[in-house]
């Protein structure tokens, strides 16, 4: 799956803004799951591990968007 959406993302016939939306969505939706299950979580460990996750997503989807902007 993840060679089709890296094909898709830079697939110059497909419009900018459709491609920065399916990257938002993508990208939104681990953040979102990393940041819920780190505060949720009963250790403490467990959660600043989740939370490192999303922010380390957040920077991967910021690249990833700057890749998709050079296209």
């Amino acid at each position: 799956m993840e060679p089709f959406i890296a094909d898709f993302l830079l697939n110059k016939k497909i419009p900018k803004l459709v491609r920065y939306a399916v990257l938002a969505v993508i990208v939104g939706f681990i953040v979102f799951i990393c940041f819920y299950f780190g505060i949720g979580n009963e250790s403490l460990i467990g959660g600043i591990i989740c939370c490192i996750i999303g922010v380390l997503m957040i920077i991967l989807g910021s690249l990833a968007a700057i890749k998709i902007h050079r296209y």
